[in-house]
């Protein structure tokens, strides 16, 4: 028997209830405590953990709200340049993540009927462990939640201060930066002879190659973007970064050669469906991009580890 219903379960150890119910007997185990006391499943036990999750609920409910405040306070500053393109892409990336919060506000919220009227599953099993999964997601979005309104709020003193675009633009080609790096250090490798799986390597930085393209692509846009804005000039701080940007483009080119000379054609044969997927669904990208999704479309294409 797995995970139906018994009779009256109520007093019933934990132990007996997930040898009985359980195909994973330790997993049954870990969900049933959370509707016991001393080591058995009663009805006051299973109350209290689904007031529990009504409160973690109730909380994501209580940092969506507030950082769709937060939210609403940000577009009404932003408003004189919110067509600038560094100003709308973060504002757009905001309201999709809010989206996907409220999206799983609603479904923890339709869960939690489910829960509260005992109807989750047809034993103490099943509605044991729709219990801890409304809980688990509700923890996974208060923390989203909470990032959410700390990022609006870090926008906000962005869209204030020309230092803190410029702080955070710097921020930004060190990480780029670091990532040419890496994928110099493989091109050497690949030079030396020294990698173990030469086409897998060679195509991922293949692919890195193409991602520093479509970044720095952005960073130059962004920087138009941070000097069209209100006290953005800053000449001294845009030149420089300017300079940064441009010794970044030669790198890449550098990059580039290197990974062309390397290239043998065996290797581009293995890889060549993966590399013309990964170039379409980069170049469907345009500036202002979000640089984690970019980064998560190259792991998608990248050859397995």
């Amino acid at each position: 028997m797995t995970g139906q219903a018994t009779d009256d379960p109520y007093g019933t150890p934990v132990e007996a209830l997930a040898e009985r119910l359980g195909d994973d007997a330790e997993d049954a185990r870990r969900a049933l405590d959370r509707i016991a006391e001393d080591g058995a499943v009663t009805e006051a036990a299973v109350t209290d953990a689904v007031t529990d999750a009504a409160g973690a609920v109730s909380t994501v409910e209580n940092r969506t709200d507030r950082a769709a405040l937060l939210l609403d306070e940000l577009r009404d500053a932003a408003d004189p340049v919110a067509d600038v393109g560094a100003v709308a892409g973060r504002l757009d990336r905001f309201e999709d993540r809010l989206a996907d919060l409220q999206a799983d506000l609603a479904a923890l919220q339709s869960d939690l009927v489910s829960v509260r009227d005992r109807t989750a599953g047809r034993g103490p099993l099943a509605l044991a462990r729709a219990i801890r999964d409304v809980k688990t997601r509700a923890n996974r979005a208060h923390r989203s939640a909470d990032e959410l309104g700390a990022d609006v709020e870090s926008a906000e003193a962005w869209l204030d201060d020309p230092a803190v675009r410029y702080d955070e633009f710097d921020a930004d080609v060190d990480a780029l930066d670091a990532f040419v790096g890496d994928a110099a250090e493989d091109a050497a490798a690949l030079a030396d002879g020294a990698a173990t799986d030469p086409a897998d390597l060679w195509a991922d930085a293949v692919l890195r190659h193409r991602v520093v393209g479509l970044l720095l692509a952005d960073l130059r846009a962004e920087l138009d973007d941070l000097q069209a804005l209100p006290g953005g000039s800053a000449p001294d701080r845009a030149a420089a970064a300017a300079d940064r940007l441009d010794a970044l483009a030669d790198r890449r080119e550098d990059l580039g050669d290197r990974l062309d000379d390397a290239a043998d054609p065996a290797w581009r044969d293995r890889h060549g469906d993966r590399l013309r997927a990964a170039a379409a669904a980069f170049d469907a990208r345009d500036p202002p991009v979000d640089w984690g999704a970019v980064h998560a479309a190259l792991d998608e294409h990248r050859p397995d580890p």
